[in-house]
């Protein structure tokens, strides 16, 4: 279940960039993974005692998360050639334009470099603007 949920770096940028969703995990001094019952936010100050505190979303919330706050959209696509092999496509798309990943090996891996893209995106963007 655990490889559900993003890893503690991309979390805590996430945390940066805004994100503040609820979340049935966080991460507690940057090492100790947590299962919570009931659900918990970047801001909860019982969990947030520790800069390095955050909570830690499922891949799927942070993909909402960049479609929502920053107009990114994602598609993981799946190619399978006749001799049996087989690749994920990573496409990134808002408007105006398209960011296309070189392939990947597994549908998890193609996740993370998608993930690890997005964030670089908004911060460079979040820089410019600065």
């Amino acid at each position: 279940m655990e490889n559900n949920f993003i890893l503690y770096e991309e979390a805590h940028v996430l945390k940066k960039l805004g994100f503040n969703a609820e979340c049935y995990a966080y991460y507690h001094n940057k090492v100790e993974y947590l299962l919570v019952k009931g659900k918990r936010t970047t801001n909860n100050t019982i969990e947030d005692r520790y800069d390095s505190d955050c909570a830690t979303p499922l891949y799927q919330q942070a993909f909402k998360f960049f479609r929502d706050k920053y107009n990114y959209h994602k598609d993981i696509t799946f190619k399978a050639s006749f001799g049996g092999n087989f690749e994920y496509i990573v496409t990134i798309q808002t408007i105006g334009k398209i960011v296309i990943l070189d392939n990947e090996s597994s549908y998890e891996e193609a996740e993370l470099k998608c993930l690890k893209k997005l964030i670089g995106i908004c911060k460079n963007n979040i820089n410019k603007i600065k």
